[in-house]
């Protein structure tokens, strides 16, 4: 068999990343120790080394030489720029250049601009598919397994979201699943979608199975792109304990081909009522929703499914790495809302002190409609919902849509609650105010203001005319007292 490479087990290859210089082996085949041990996929080969002094894996993915691309450079940055490798191990990536490491390239001209990175434990999800097809089966996982791969999945995926990306390649083979330690890692993140990514020339738009029919394959480089095949592969992974589920999935995919998406078929209601089973109602719903989407963007959002699992984690009392079991607190009926700040992991800031400002009430009807017109997914819960920024550096606002504040101190996380006897609630008539009928009605304070008031005005108006009428008397000394008698006639006839 030809190798990207020509080495062979415990072959030495030192390679420079994150300023440290590593010594690493190249490990054997298990099935064959006299090969290295090497993976392959659709754009090269994976080749698993051992690093001499921690023990640790790592991979080395190899190109085929139309795939190799200086591009890799940038875009090793841009997920670094990103900090998406605080959830997703391969983000955390060297580039192997011919100015980083120009002695290595020089003996295997093949790895330029190969990747070198963690190695990611395990066996993907289509192995679990296809080996369900074999004569040999590896025994079936239990359905807390099963709820902690979705539910890890769906973090990942959550995570994506929160940072306005996507993998825009969500399908069994580029997920690697951990029986040992329940863990779940997303791979082959080449043509993700996100702020300072651009669409590679070879996307290929998704895999069968997991790819929205109704929706054109070149537009599914787009920040929607992980919410059908997100969804289907969560719904695998959280009812595979299921001995049905196992009976009618296909090798790569549950729907064993791209015609048997969108339609209620017998596989369609048997996936969605083991999930019921699962999980909840709510769950099956989002799932439902999102099989009779028309458009990307009708599909419920992964921050749907990450809140209803929350939930499900909690009244199992299952704890998953990631999982916010907080996010799941039930609905409480609310008169003001919360908006909430938070940073990119999710994590509340400080509220903002501003001053308090005096506020009308509004009414219940009002309240009401404003919920109404808040909630615009198709089936979001009322519960917390994340609107994501189109710039990944901008916090992220989550904001409570059971109930609607009015403007003013909107940056607090401080809830306002006012007098229970101020709000008139819906079902109580609103209290008749009775209009004051005479100047009795005013309190007796302002009613001596007023009076204050006139006085002075009375007064400073005579002090006006005694004025006048001395300087009258000074500048027409011989005509004041025709002045005076006219003065005097025009009181009388008042």
């Amino acid at each position: 068999m030809d190798f990207p490479i020509d080495v062979k087990p415990d072959h030495r290859i030192q390679i420079t990343s994150h300023n440290s210089v590593k010594s690493l082996l190249v490990q054997p085949d298990p099935l064959d120790h006299d090969e290295p041990y090497f993976e392959y996929g659709g754009t090269g080969a994976v080749l698993q080394l051992r690093d001499t002094n921690s023990d640790h894996l790592y991979a080395l993915k190899i190109f085929d030489k139309r795939y190799q691309d200086s591009g890799q450079v940038q875009y090793a940055e841009n997920l670094t720029r990103l900090q998406l490798h605080n959830f997703i191990s391969v983000a955390d990536r060297t580039v192997i250049t011919p100015q980083s490491h120009p002695h290595l390239i020089d003996q295997y001209g093949a790895l330029k601009y190969s990747l070198f990175m963690p190695w990611i434990p395990g066996f993907t999800w289509q192995e679990v598919l296809i080996e369900n097809k074999g004569r040999r089966k590896r025994p079936p996982f239990t359905p807390s397994q099963c709820f902690m791969f979705g539910a890890r999945l769906c973090v990942l995926l959550k995570s994506l979201e929160d940072k306005n990306c996507a993998h825009c390649d969500v399908c069994s083979n580029n997920v690697i699943v951990d029986p040992r330690t329940n863990r779940v890692e997303l791979i082959d993140i080449e043509d993700m979608y996100g702020p300072y990514f651009t669409k590679s020339p070879g996307f290929i738009g998704g895999q069968k199975g997991y790819t929205h029919q109704k929706h054109d394959q070149e537009h599914q480089w787009c920040q929607e792109s992980d919410r059908f095949g997100g969804a289907i592969l969560l719904a695998e992974m959280l009812t595979w304990y299921s001995q049905s589920i196992r009976d009618m999935s296909g090798s790569e995919s549950y729907f064993s081909s791209n015609d048997e998406l969108h339609k209620k078929s017998v596989a369609f209601q048997t996936l969605l009522g083991v999930l019921k089973e699962q999980t909840n109602q709510r769950i099956a719903d989002l799932f439902e929703a999102t099989w009779q989407s028309t458009h990307l963007r009708e599909c419920p959002r992964i921050s749907d499914w990450y809140r209803e699992i929350a939930k499900v984690a909690s009244e199992k009392n299952i704890n998953v790495e990631g999982l916010l079991v907080g996010d799941s607190a039930p609905t409480q009926p609310l008169v003001k809302s919360r908006r909430i700040v938070t940073d990119n992991s999710g994590t509340p800031l400080q509220p903002v002190k501003v001053p308090s400002v005096n506020r009308s009430i509004p009414d219940v009807s009002q309240r009401a409609s404003a919920e109404t017109n808040l909630d615009t997914q198709p089936i979001a819960p009322k519960s917390t919902h994340s609107l994501s920024s189109p710039i990944s550096n901008r916090r992220n606002i989550t904001m409570d849509t059971d109930s609607i504040e009015p403007a003013g101190n909107s940056l607090t996380n401080k809830t306002i609650t006012p007098r229970n006897d101020s709000i008139p609630s819906a079902s109580s008539p609103k209290p008749r105010v009775t209009p004051p009928t005479s100047n009795r009605d005013i309190t007796s304070k302002d009613s001596t203001d007023g009076n204050f008031e006139s006085l002075s005005t009375i007064f400073w108006t005579v002090v006006a005319v005694l004025a006048i009428l001395v300087v009258l008397n000074f500048v027409f000394p011989e005509l004041f007292p025709s002045i005076i008698q006219f003065i005097q006639g025009l009181v009388d006839k008042l």
